[in-house]
């Protein structure tokens, strides 16, 4: 299997691991459930094969042993009321109660399965809950206690065929409710134009979104040989709704199918989705001298097929499942793609090309993606730790020296023979060289390592001969403590070298963190350059670095456990209080080591915690000491509604008073924005946005058509959706219903008309805005974060003909540069005349023409020789 492929399996494994180890707290409104994220073959309820209940009716107490390799798991027998929280099981659509509910519980904060034990829960969900998780039967009423545990519970419920799934965090509302809904399993066939089965189709799923929810987009999974996926816990894909129009469809390389719309509380038992015509491109991977490649000499044998579409931006690559990868005669094959495209192939660590895609049925498209030419092979045959030749093992070597570092992926052979490519800057340089394998295993005591001493690399083969792996040993071991006791959580250790005379971090290190304290950090390294280690950690203060010398086995680390504060906000129900900013800061304007400092609606929401009726906490942890400044803001607003000085901290817990109930009630009003398209519908687009502020601006998804912001005065705001110019709105302190123009284009002319340029690099103009701040930063509730600029910066394809068409989307002055594109590499034209454009609202009916010199063009052209 390809490095690719197990690095593939390990994110399949974590996604799997959402739905019972996975995550510290509930996912954001609006995104599907654990379950439903989770791999589709989560616990199959259908049947009603729920576990056998205890005869006092209470928590299951299976005795089927687990397998060696695995602890045995407590079981829980009584509960007490102190050592709980109360729980109900109601039903999803009115909230009655459902009786004699099996539910059963996790601890978030316990380790992870081994891969044997999640193949039983692939192979039988039922078998596995009743095998690894303890659970509780409820009561007539739908009433049963759950023991706390020492952090957040993950609860997974089943009756008959009813299943729901939800979280518990400490300060929750009593009795949590757990809703359940008849669970439905859904088969979805594929076929292509020819109403045969189509096989490796990925199928996706849309949900619009509501005052609740955002919009949902979301890839089920993909056709087997039968053309067939089936989809486990339908009805979870409905989110906050009872029941919602789920729309399904299949997406590929500049194509979607004709979507089919289901009710997700009463889907049928198959959905049959039809492909419209397609073709197919063949990729073939070729040496800079043309002949075959090496599959096997491929960092990631992963092959990208997107659209080039006319602004410059990529759309319709499949997803990270969906790539194909390079056989053995260095080949791949995209089936199914849409007929009249223009498409962009790459091969990670290779290259991309550009070409046009099939224009008829059935059509093939052959494509060749070469190596840039230059850098060095390193050449020879893995030996395991007996000597034996380790064949088609996957191993990751890493090549390095002070300048920089290369860590490539690559297969042996049957024999165990290698052949791995690297950068051409290192050819002629010493360089490091480190192995690791199998990249696939998970704990570092169990692969193979080995260093090469150091080496000059040399153009073409650089033959390594035999290469004996080794049990790995720890870079450094020893033992945390905090306060004197063991480390209470797993810290993150960081390994730092001393380069170039700065320390830089060391890469490709893979650690061990026991319950008593010790720790171990794996990895291969130089020994004679310095070292020191990094730890950081939940209420750690940040080192500044503990010099150690490589291989230290015994390295003890006793850290003062840092300062935290905690402060509960009192908030109006109605008000969506997480899209305040909640903000702490050091009074000495420092901000060092301040974490927390979270200016954007969406991670406020992250660190809330409820803490009763209308009552949310915020930790702030890992502080040094000092005194600090709390603020709460509205978006778009730099006046606080709160603002609390003087909050100081030394050691442990803050007791300043000041924070026990801060009354945000009254502070703010509910200012709703309604966004429609040219045509007056609602714009419900994963694409579209609010933006709020001036310097720190804040941006909120049109995913349902309707944007709620908690406002204290007046405040700008953009609003900015595809195809639409962006209409600003200043001074807006009440509801507003606005209709968008769609996107006026201007026309733009080179001259002299570029000349020479081979097939496969194009000429861009980019064009960014100079009228606004530099350092103003937009983060949008999506987690996307860039500069302000870059959001409405914009790339200007030319034709042939010099000529060019841009989607004027605002007004405003621009700073012009032009450039040449092959593929992922760029080389920047020196001159061009005007540097700055000032684009009018509308655009002037006129032709830009802007002058670059047959010089300068011929200049960046012969950067790509």
């Amino acid at each position: 299997m390809r490095a690719s492929l197990v690095v593939l399996g390990i994110v399949a494994l974590c996604a799997a691991g959402w739905l019972l180890f996975g995550f510290d707290s509930p996912p954001p409104p609006g995104a599907a459930s654990p379950a439903a994220s989770a791999p589709a073959d989560a616990i199959d309820v259908r049947h009603g094969d729920a576990v056998a209940d205890s005869p006092d009716g209470g928590t299951d107490r299976s005795e089927e042993p687990a397998p060696p390799m695995e602890p045995a798991r407590n079981r829980v027998a009584t509960v007490a009321p102190e050592d709980s929280f109360a729980l109900r099981t109601v039903h999803y659509a009115d909230r009655s109660p459902v009786p004699g509910a099996t539910v059963w519980f996790v601890e978030q904060t316990e380790a992870g399965l081994s891969n044997e034990v999640w193949a039983t829960y692939r192979d039988d969900e039922i078998a596995f809950a009743r095998k690894y998780l303890d659970s509780v039967t409820t009561d007539d009423e739908g009433a049963a206690y759950v023991p706390r545990g020492k952090r957040n519970r993950l609860l997974v419920a089943s009756q008959g065929d009813l299943y729901g799934t939800t979280f518990w965090q400490d300060g929750a509302k009593e009795p949590l409710e757990l809703p359940m809904r008849r669970d439905h399993t859904v088969r979805i066939r594929v076929e292509d134009a020819q109403g045969r089965a189509a096989h490796d189709i990925p199928v996706h799923v849309f949900r619009e979104g509501t005052d609740e929810d955002r919009p949902m987009h979301m890839m089920l999974g993909e056709t087997d040989a039968a053309g067939v996926t089936s989809v486990r816990h339908f009805q979870d894909y409905a989110g906050s709704s009872a029941s919602a129009g789920l729309e399904l469809y299949c997406e590929l390389p500049g194509l979607r199918s004709e979507g089919v719309v289901v009710e997700s509380s009463a889907p049928p038992p198959e959905v049959v989705l039809a492909l419209p015509a397609t073709g197919s491109i063949t990729v073939r991977a070729l040496e800079a001298d043309a002949s075959p490649l090496d599959p096997l000499t491929v960092d990631d044998a992963r092959v990208v097929l997107t659209v080039a579409t006319q602004n410059g931006n990529r759309t319709g690559s499949r997803s990270l499942e969906g790539m194909p990868l390079l056989g053995r005669d260095g080949t791949a094959t995209f089936p199914h793609v849409a007929l009249g495209q223009r498409f962009a192939v790459r091969i990670f660590g290779i290259g991309e090309v550009e070409c046009d895609g099939p224009t008829r049925l059935g059509e093939n498209v052959e494509v060749d993606v070469r190596r840039p030419p230059g850098g060095a092979f390193l050449v020879g045959r893995l030996l395991d730790l007996e000597g034996r030749p380790a064949s088609d093992t996957v191993f990751s070597m890493t090549s390095g020296n002070t300048v920089g570092m290369r860590m490539s992926n690559a297969k042996t052979d049957d024999d165990g023979r290698f052949r791995v490519w690297t950068e051409p800057r290192f050819v002629g340089a010493a360089v490091d060289l480190a192995i690791q394998a199998p990249v696939s295993t998970q704990d570092p005591r169990e692969s193979w390592t080995t260093t090469i001493p150091k080496r000059e690399l040399v153009a073409g083969d650089n033959q390594l001969g035999d290469v004996r792996m080794e049990k790995p040993r720890p870079i450094v071991a020893g033992r945390l403590l905090v306060d004197g006791e063991p480390a209470p959580r797993r810290p993150w250790f960081s390994i730092e070298r001393q380069a170039a005379g700065h320390w830089q971090q060391v890469h490709n290190t893979r650690q061990i963190h026991e319950e008593d304290g010790r720790f171990a950090v794996y990895g291969t390294q130089d020994t004679g350059q310095p070292l020191r280690l990094v730890i950081k950690g939940q209420n750690l203060p940040e080192t500044e670095g503990i010099e150690f010398e490589a291989w230290t086995d015994d390295l003890e680390v006793d850290l003062q456990s840092g300062a935290s504060i905690t402060a509960t906000f009192v908030v109006d129900d109605d008000v969506p209080h997480e899209r305040l900013h909640y903000r702490l800061e050091r009074a000495d304007g420092s901000n060092e080591n301040a974490f927390g400092l979270f200016d954007f609606g969406h991670l406020s929401a992250s660190r809330l915690r409820a803490a009763g009726d209308d009552r949310y906490t915020m930790l702030w942890d890992g502080l040094k000491p000092g005194d600090h400044v709390l603020s709460v803001l509205a978006p778009g607003d730099d006046q606080p509604l709160v603002r609390i000085e003087g909050v100081h901290v030394e050691r442990g817990p803050c007791d300043d008073p000041r924070l026990a109930a801060i009354d945000l009630r009254g502070l703010v009003r509910l200012l709703e924005i309604r966004v429609r398209d040219a045509d007056g519908a609602p714009v419900k687009d994963q694409n579209a946005f609010v933006l709020v502020g001036s310097g720190k601006v804040s941006g909120y998804q049109l995913g349902s058509g309707v944007v709620k912001l908690p406002v204290a005065r007046p405040i700008d705001l953009w609003l900015d959706a595809p195809g639409h110019a962006v209409e600003k709105l200043t001074a807006v302190f009440t509801d507003q219903d606005v209709q968008l123009r769609r996107t006026p284009e201007a026309n733009i002319r080179i001259e002299p008309v570029p000349s020479g340029l081979p097939e496969d690099v194009r000429l861009e103009l980019q064009i960014m805005p100079s009228d606004i701040d530099l350092a103003a930063r937009v983060q949008l509730d999506t987690g996307i974060g860039t500069n302000l600029v870059n959001h409405w910066r914009q790339w200007i394809p030319i034709r042939a003909d010099g000529s060019g068409t841009l989607q004027a989307r605002r007004p405003g002055a621009y700073r012009v540069r032009a450039r040449l594109v092959r593929g992922r590499t760029e080389h920047s034209i020196r001159a061009i005349n005007p540097v700055e454009w000032t684009i009018t609202d509308p655009p002037a009916a006129t032709t830009q023409v802007f002058r670059i010199p047959a010089e300068a063009l011929q200049e960046a052209r012969a950067k790509f020789d």
